[in-house]
């Protein structure tokens, strides 16, 4: 969403534009986001502060990604050792997964988020299941998050870090893997070929759409310009715009 549709507290001009746009074209807009930190009510507020009329369900969070893929994984909800927020612990007991970090229960597994509340000491307790073998997730493979005055690491940096531990590396749900997809399918409903993803990032975003079958549009208004899009061959889109306002006045 950011870099998307806003960047930070500001809304690009041709959010509100689209939205409607979509919607006269009777279809449906999903705000998807790798972020686990924050949960989707957090971010329908945010949206609503901003003035797009968002209702509970138009967020699709990385965090909700994990919870599908664990329960489908496991069968049953799994007891959860949790490198997150509360807002995540709180969004995955909304699924039955239950976090263990404070009960000193075993858990069946490790989960990394973006976690913004990490301590040292849930690090170095994390890294010893890892070493004892537990299986490994992550919500997303995002290594900075951008804020206003630049960034600040993310989720895929931690697992840098976790990694020159251990040797572990993580299976992850969220953008760019199809786990995320099949989820959104999941709750929402839609067909493949009837979607198409909106970002402004070439390794989450636009590979995303790839990997998932899904139209690709790449928005100029974030991350990537159109000279780093020429670099590499690994992420194409199927429609490039300067910003939302453009793709807009294309449907």
């Amino acid at each position: 969403m950011d870099g998307t549709i806003y960047l930070g507290d500001k809304l690009f001009s041709g959010t509100l534009p689209l939205l409607r746009r979509i919607r006269e074209k009777n279809g449906r807009a999903v705000f998807l986001t790798n972020n686990s930190s924050a949960s989707p009510r957090d971010y329908i507020d945010k949206l609503k502060k901003l003035g797009i009329p968002a209702a509970d369900g138009d967020v699709f969070t990385s965090g909700d990604a994990a919870a599908f893929a664990l329960l489908r994984r496991f069968g049953a909800p799994p007891k959860v050792y949790l490198l997150g927020t509360p807002p995540l612990a709180a969004q995955l007991a909304e699924y039955g997964i239950r976090t263990v970090n404070e009960s000193g229960e075993t858990p069946d597994c490790v989960l990394l988020g973006f976690d913004k509340t990490l301590t040292y000491a849930r690090l170095e307790t994390a890294c010893r299941y890892l070493a004892a073998g537990l299986p490994y997730f992550a919500t997303h493979p995002d290594l900075t998050c951008p804020v206003e005055d630049g960034f600040i690491p993310d989720a895929g940096a931690i697992a840098r870090l976790i990694e020159a531990a251990t040797g572990r590396v993580p299976v992850v749900f969220g953008k760019p893997e199809s786990t995320m997809a099949e989820a959104a399918i999941q709750k929402y409903g839609f067909a493949r070929e009837e979607a198409a993803m909106v970002g402004d990032r070439l390794s989450t975003d636009i590979l995303f759409a790839n990997n998932a079958g899904m139209a690709a549009i790449l928005v100029l208004s974030g991350e990537t310009d159109l000279a780093a899009y020429r670099a590499q061959s690994a992420a194409r889109a199927d429609f490039i715009y300067p910003s939302v306002a453009e793709l807009c006045a294309a449907l």
